[in-house]
């Protein structure tokens, strides 16, 4: 195990899931211009907000569906993943529990 495996993961509305890595860490990742930005059927089929509050802790990865869609908790942990034909990234928040703060790790920057 590393520090960058999921331990858990919390829906938390919309597009939004709370994950807690070995470490300790949390990241809030916003997957909306991750999904959107997609123009793979695999992918941008997790819009469905039912389809995309299926999601599942899996080997130290978050993953959806049948292993139709599945992400490194590396990238996760850093934000540094993109749709496959998408310059969008996800949007991650690092998460301070204990104090109850917040600040971005990555911005998404749209134009």
């Amino acid at each position: 195990m590393t520090k960058y495996n999921i331990v858990k993961a919390e829906y938390v509305g919309g597009y939004k899931i709370l994950f807690t890595f070995a470490d300790g860490q949390h990241r809030l990742a916003d997957f909306y211009p991750f999904l959107s930005g997609s123009n793979h059927p695999l992918i941008n089929k997790f819009l469905n907000i039912e389809l995309f509050k299926q999601f599942r802790v899996e080997s130290w990865a978050v993953r959806w569906g049948d292993n139709e869609c599945d992400l490194d908790p590396y990238e996760i942990y850093y934000g540094e993943f993109e749709a496959v034909d998408s310059p969008y990234l996800v949007d991650i928040q690092k998460i301070n529990r204990k104090s109850n703060k917040s600040h971005h790790t990555k911005e998404v920057i749209v134009s």
